[in-house]
């Protein structure tokens, strides 16, 4: 619910201001409290730091926030009427790489959301109803 809510108010101000200041600092506030709440509380409950390693620093997160900052930068120092669609497709490669980057590593010892295998039925099961002389497929 809260993302549609956001999202919906992002699409609102930008059609107020393509080019406010709080378009973009507002969006980038949130997710860098959102960020740093999820850390606090996975150190809180793991009594030790989040990320606890240089390779995640130096692999996932120094180059997720350096693409999410050269795509900022583009968006916001490069962009002008004439190049708007080249300076706009690459703002959108950029935030999407950085998200690939920022994701965090999935819990390993949890079940994944959503149907597990074991849930699953394969095949099918012929019933043949007496009355009607039908066979239906269940």
């Amino acid at each position: 619910m809260l993302f549609m809510l956001g999202t919906l108010l992002i699409a609102m101000s930008m059609q107020l201001d393509r080019r406010g200041l709080w378009n973009m600092l507002g969006p980038v506030l949130c997710a860098v409290t959102a960020l740093v709440a999820a850390w606090v509380y996975r150190g809180v409950k793991r009594r030790q730091c989040y990320p606890k390693t240089w390779k995640r620093w130096l692999f996932y997160l120094i180059p997720g926030i350096a693409t999410a900052v050269i795509g900022l930068s583009v968006y916001v120092f490069t962009e002008t009427d004439d190049n708007y669609y080249y300076t706009h497709s690459i703002w959108h490669i950029m935030v999407a790489s950085s998200v690939v980057f920022l994701l965090p590593p999935r819990e390993k010892y949890k079940e994944p959301w959503g149907w597990s295998q074991k849930y699953i039925f394969c095949g099918y099961q012929i019933c043949k109803n007496e009355k009607e002389e039908l066979y239906t497929v269940t």
